[in-house]
């Protein structure tokens, strides 16, 4: 499979039919969603400037396999398939290639099945938006929750379903909460995580 290392930051596998993704075709951007019902996404941008125009490789309907990792570590491996491929020509810009897939099957490293999320302001807690309110139907008085999103550089720790632990944002705000939502952005060799609190 084809193995890009960008700036030593992030690195990932794209395969499609099993096949590695040939070399012409640049990945320039990946995001990957990942629902707490399970559901999951995954868009990419491919620089299409050396690609035939027979290419049958990108077609929708075959099935497609991403691994991604830090430090040229592929630990998150997702697996589906391409449900569209749109090109897009613009001005003074290189032509691209927009996939659009459909993931059926996400696999973390075991070790990782059970981890925690734990991000720190100052440190590695890049951005918040978050908000406390009570709970529905609950009287005044009783506890709070907490929604909204957080940013932090990429992190397979973060895992719909999981825990996330902040910390130095305040008591009110401080603890565990339980991620929903998990999107990752890979772009220009910067790998950034967002996670939505349910």
């Amino acid at each position: 499979m084809q193995s890009v290392d960008l700036s030593q930051l992030v690195s990932f596998t794209i395969a499609v039919n099993a096949q590695p993704l040939p070399e012409a075709i640049r990945c320039l951007t990946i995001e990957l969603q990942l629902q707490a019902d399970g559901r999951a996404s995954a868009s990419m941008v491919l620089d299409s400037a050396l690609v035939p125009s027979t290419q049958k490789l990108l077609l929708p309907g075959s099935a497609i396999e991403l691994g991604l990792g830090p430090g040229g570590l592929n630990q998150l491996r997702l697996s589906g398939q391409i449900l569209s491929l749109r090109l897009r020509l613009q001005p003074n810009l290189p032509p691209t290639l927009e996939l659009q897939c459909q993931i059926a099957q996400v696999l973390y490293p075991s070790a990782s099945e059970q981890s925690e999320l734990v991000l720190i302001m100052g440190e590695s807690l890049l951005a918040a938006d978050l908000t406390l309110q009570l709970r529905p139907g609950e009287p005044a008085q009783s506890e709070f929750s907490v929604s909204g999103q957080v940013q932090c550089s990429g992190s397979i720790a973060a895992q719909p379903g999981g825990l996330l632990v902040l910390r130095g944002c305040g008591r009110r705000f401080d603890g565990a909460h339980r991620i929903g939502q998990v999107t990752h952005h890979i772009s220009e060799g910067r790998w950034l995580t967002e996670v939505s609190l349910t």
